[in-house]
Formats: structure tokens, sequence, C-alpha cells
């Protein structure tokens, strides 16, 4: 196993207020733990723990991170973070739709190179051990399905960070959401499977009770952003009778000293002296001088490749796709009642007749229109995705880039079992569409609807609140409604908004839909006669075809309608809309529109697939006192870290 070290020296965390340029969050706190002990670092509220657990995991952002923090003497950055650490967070995100043992186990397959059998035994034995065996079948759950409670879900949080096995283990806040019961076990079992496997455990910790206080070997005491007491949890008690503050008999150790040091109920003036007696504490040595070692994070990230992730992640997140109704199934039922309800609306268009020409294509736009506009469902899903993932990532368990495959492997097939969904009742069981092309229009239809998958896929990354990102995508998917080329014609719109008929996916869809549905039909009420060039009748509606110049039609049988005449063929009527809807044409474009759609598709899809592997990897950098940039990979040279002699 070998023995192991975290060393974090002069820590500081500075953020820029209206009032003050450089305000101290953390203010120069040093601390180090070695394997197989435990430490907890405590404060009252406000006092900067859960910020100093973000510089020593670099998800400090917002700020600047001053100091060193050192594993095993090499400095600590994502690459060595994801290869040896692992984080657990207070905020839990897991998968709801799996149960709490497939969970662990795909983390398990993720992380470990074992045998499947070994994998599974190190699974249960974790599940039992944490006291999870009881909702080991337990579906997960959100805040829409029910499934395990907060405390499971925060024991299933810790099953997943051991189950990789690592150097360090930073937890925040790991009791919160258990009862004192809950709390004493879980934290017990960590402290044996710390000891067992020799790892070091920080953890912040909020007012603990006797029993899980006793578990950490060493205890970091914060206020204010500064150390009041760093060392062993049995010397508290003795420090803290040193400086005048004797513990009552038969007092939580942890309450005692979290009511001496809370500047909000107790005397700031007794607050100050207990930061000023640790600062000329003899417990408070000068630290050694060490030297940085090189290479440390040149190791591989991950124990297994991008192949086994890619297959691994193609099932966890099949599954998923058939269980959760939400992304897949669920817009499945509401594209097949949504296209089937304006079907029945345009029930008489299903006749392709002369007064019905101009309503079909009103259904097609239908047809097109909210179907898309339900990707908003979209956006919420896959934000919540890219929050586990982004977990998933930090802790060194994915790759992003074997999720992206993942993923697309996927979503494509689904595609268009979602345009078969919304076209195969509606448009050729209820609107009588022609079927001889309903290949070339699912096709087209799936292309349509993956354009708009991939924006609301961007837009799920590009915010943290999948509210504004839900707006975001409405906004793009109301634009192309409106530029798609029927409420407004194309010539009409002014510079630069015209621009939005070209980048937009929806005006090409209409126009490839509609040639597809139109070009091979005919439309009763309609006979071809000759019509004088400019000539007056009423009743004669012009048109040009290829190579002709002068060929008309005149609309004649029991439904003649002067007003309503488009053509006998498909491609006349084709023509006719096109007089009034600039997009609409009987040329064939059917080619270059897809290619539209397929090209403004993909570079959404670009666009998010460079967000999500930049955010996920976002990290911040803990930079030496008085240097301006750069980071403390490859640096050799003499620093400052915390007291050794607290590392037991």
């Amino acid at each position: 196993m070998g023995e192991h070290k975290l060393t974090f020296s002069h820590i500081t965390f500075t953020v820029k207020t209206k009032k003050e340029p450089k305000k101290a969050i953390i203010d120069d706190i040093s601390g180090s733990v070695g394997s197989g002990k435990m430490m907890a670092i405590m404060g009252p509220s406000g006092a900067g723990k859960t910020s100093l657990i973000n510089v020593l995991t670099l998800n400090a952002m917002g700020g600047r991170s001053q100091g060193s923090v050192l594993l095993d003497n090499a400095p600590m950055t994502l690459g060595v973070f994801k290869r040896h650490c692992a984080v657990v967070t207070q905020e839990d995100y897991h998968w709801a739709f799996l149960t709490c043992k497939e969970t662990v186990a795909y983390s398990a397959q993720l992380y470990l190179t074992c045998s499947d059998q070994e994998k599974n035994k190190k699974v249960d034995t974790l599940l039992q051990e944490l006291g999870l065996t009881t909702c080991a079948d337990t579906k997960v759950g959100n805040m829409f399905m029910k499934g395990m409670s907060g405390g499971q879900k925060k024991r299933l949080s810790i099953a997943i960070a051991l189950i990789k096995q690592p150097t360090l283990i930073y937890l925040d806040e790991p009791t919160s959401g258990l009862d004192s019961a809950a709390a004493a076990g879980v934290m017990q079992s960590i402290k044996e499977l710390c000891q067992r496997e020799n790892l070091i455990v920080c953890a912040t910790i909020h007012q603990p009770s006797t029993t899980v206080y006793n578990a950490f070997d060493q205890v970091m005491v914060l206020t204010k952003g500064r150390v009041a007491y760093n060392g062993l949890g049995s010397s508290a008690e003795d420090y803290f009778k040193s400086i005048g503050h004797p513990m009552p008999a038969r007092t939580n150790p942890a309450e005692f000293m979290l009511d001496v040091v809370n500047a909000e109920f107790s005397d700031p003036e007794q607050v100050e002296k207990v930061l000023e007696a640790w600062e000329n504490s003899k417990e408070k040595r000068d630290p050694e001088q060490v030297e940085i070692k090189k290479g440390y994070e040149n190791q591989n990230i991950s124990n297994t490749s991008l192949c086994s992730q890619v297959q691994t992640l193609l099932r966890r997140h099949w599954v998923i796709t058939v269980r959760d109704p939400s992304l897949y199934l669920g817009r499945m039922v509401m594209f097949m009642i949504a296209c089937s309800f304006f079907a029945v609306i345009y029930i008489q268009a299903r006749d392709r007749v002369q007064d019905q020409a101009l309503f079909r294509m009103f259904l097609i736009m239908w047809f097109i229109g909210v179907p898309t506009s339900l990707g908003v469902v979209v956006v919420y899903v896959y934000n919540e995705e890219y929050k586990a993932i982004r977990k998933e990532v930090r802790n060194g368990m994915v790759n992003p880039i074997a999720y992206l495959i993942a993923r697309t492997i996927i979503e494509l097939p689904m595609m268009i079992l979602l345009a078969i969904s919304a076209l195969g009742i509606a448009a050729y069981g209820i609107a009588n569409f022609y079927a001889n092309n309903f290949v070339a229009m699912i096709i087209t239809y799936a292309v349509q609807l993956w354009a708009f998958e991939t924006m609301a896929e961007m837009f799920a990354v590009s915010m943290e609140n999948p509210l504004i990102g839900m707006l975001q995508f409405m906004n793009n998917w109301f634009s192309s409604f409106l530029f798609a080329g029927v409420m407004v014609p194309e010539k009409d719109v002014i510079w630069p908004f015209r621009l939005f008929c070209y980048i937009l996916p929806l005006r090409w869809g209409l126009q490839s839909m509609t040639y597809i549905e139109y070009s091979d039909s005919s439309f009763g009420g309609a006979s071809i006669t000759d019509c004088p060039p400019g000539g007056k009748d009423p009743q004669c509606i012009y048109f040009t075809e290829l190579g002709n110049n002068t060929d008309g039609f005149k609309c004649t049988g029991a439904d003649f309608n002067p007003l309503a005449c488009y053509g006998a063929t498909g491609d006349q009527v084709l023509t006719s809309l096109g007089k009034n809807y600039q997009s609409i044409s009987a040329k064939d474009t059917v080619g270059w529109d897809v290619l539209y759609v397929l090209i403004i598709g993909a570079v959404f899809k670009v666009f998010y697939m460079i967000m999500l592997v930049t955010n996920v990897n976002k990290a911040s950098v803990v930079k030496p006192h008085g240097a301006r940039s750069g980071s403390l990979t490859g640096v050799t040279k003499k620093i400052a870290p915390a007291d050794s002699s607290l590392a037991l």
C-alpha cells in the first residue's frame, strides 16, 4: 500500500468585492495528514470549511488561491487529483433510475481492472459496511420519483468514492442528512476502511456527536477563515484549557470548541484572543523544508481504457434510457399524441384537393414545430446528467470523451424512433401522407429532431441553472419558427435578422418535408388548360416550370374555387405555394436541405462537446505566494509545508 501524506501550506483564498479589492475568505491555513489517518475540519457557519476543501480539491472558483497543496510532496494538479483522490460533495448527484447496487457496480466497472468476481465482491462488501444492503435494489430516485432517502444517498456517494481505492478522500459534510446513529455508523466504517486500506481522509464536519468526533485522529478548528486549533483530537481539550477555556465535564468536545470560536454568538474579542493564542502557540511549529517531486502527475489518470469505458457507459446509459421516460420514451408518447391531435384538427387535409393544399403545408409545419419545441425537456435532463458526469470526471471515473461517444451512439437511433413515433400514426395513418416517400420523410424528420437535440444539449451545459438553459432553448426555437419562411417572407426580413433564416434548422426542414410530401402526389379539382400569358382570368394561376414559360392551369370540377386553385400535380402545387411562401419550391433541394440541417446540428454538437469537456475539467490553481501565473507542475523548489509533526 505504501505511506502517503497530504500537506497544505499557507493556504489563502481571496475574492474581490465592491468594498474590498482583496477580501480573505481563508487566511494562512496549514495542515498535514498521513495514511491511515482522518482529519476533521470543523468550524461554525462561515468559518471557511467548504472554501478550504474547494481550494484543496482545485474547485475554488471566483477567487484567487495561494499557497501550496502537496500529495507525497508532489504538487496537486488536476491529473494528480483524478488519479489519486476522490471527493464526496455536499450535494449528491446520482443516476436516478439506477438501483443502489447498480450504481456502485458500474462505478467498479469504470474504476477497477480486476476480475468481475473480485469487483462484485468489493461491491457487496462496501454495501454491507455502509449499511446499504437493505436498499441495494432500490432505485436512487429524484424529486419526481421516490427512491433512496437522503442519508442513503450520502452513504452511496461515499461508497462510490471508496470503490475507487484512492490515496486520499475528501468528504464535505459526510454526515449531513444522517441521524446520529447512522452518522456514527458511517464514520466508524470509514475509519475502519481508512486504516485497513491505508487511506488519507480529510473531512469537513459540522457539530459532530462525541462518537463521530472521536473517530477522527486530527482536528482542525476554523473561525473567520483562520486556524484556532490544529492537532490531535485527543489533545484539543488540554490545549483549550491551557489558553483559559477549560471544557466542562460530560461535554461534547466538538460543541465546546465551536461555542468558544463562534464569532457570531461569542465575544468577538474572545475569538480574536483564541486565534492569537494559536498563532503564538508552541503547538504551531515551524514547517520543514521539503523538495517537490517531479513526474508524479504524469501517471495515467484512469486504470481502465477508453474502449472499456465506452462499453460500460453504453450499457449504463442504455439501461437509463429504457427506464427514464423523460428523455425518449415520454417524448415518443407526447410526439404521437401531439401530432395525432393536429392530424385530427386538419382531418380535411387528408384529401388532396385544391382547398386543402395550403392547409396540408400548415399541418407539416405543426408536425415539425411542436415536437421540436419539446427539446426543452432535453435541456433539463442533460443538465442533471451533466452535473453527475462532472463529478465522475473530476473523480477520475469517466473520460468525458468516452461519455460523449457512448451518448452519441445511443442518441442517433433514438432520433429515428422519435421520428416514427411522431409521423407513423399521425401522418401516415390519419393525415394520409404519401406512403412511397415514408423512408425519405422519416430520415429528414429525424435529422431535424437531431439538430434541435444538439441545440438543447448545448444549452444544458451552458448554465448551471437548467431553467436559464430552457429559456435560451425556447428563444432559439421561437426564432427558428418565426424565420422558417412562413410567418414572414425571407425577403422582407431586414439584416442582420435575415441571418436567422439560414442558420436555424426549421426553415430547411419545412422546405424539404413539404417537397417530399407534395412532389410525387396529385391534387384533385384542377386540370391543365392553356392560359394566355398575362391573362386576366381569375381562374388562372401562372407558374414557370423548368424549360417552360407559358404553362398554366384552370380549376374544373365540383369543388371548383377560383380562390383556391393550386394545380393538378404536386410540382404545380409547390410552385403555387411558393408564390406566397418563399421557402416552398418545386425544385428538389432535399439533399442540400438535409445537409444544411446536419451542419447546423454538427455546429451545436461541437459547441456542446467543447463546453462539456471544458467545464468538467475546469480547475482552480493554487499559486505560490507572489506568483502571477502558472501552476506548481514540474517546479522544483523548496516549499514550507504544514507542521510535519502533525502527520501521524
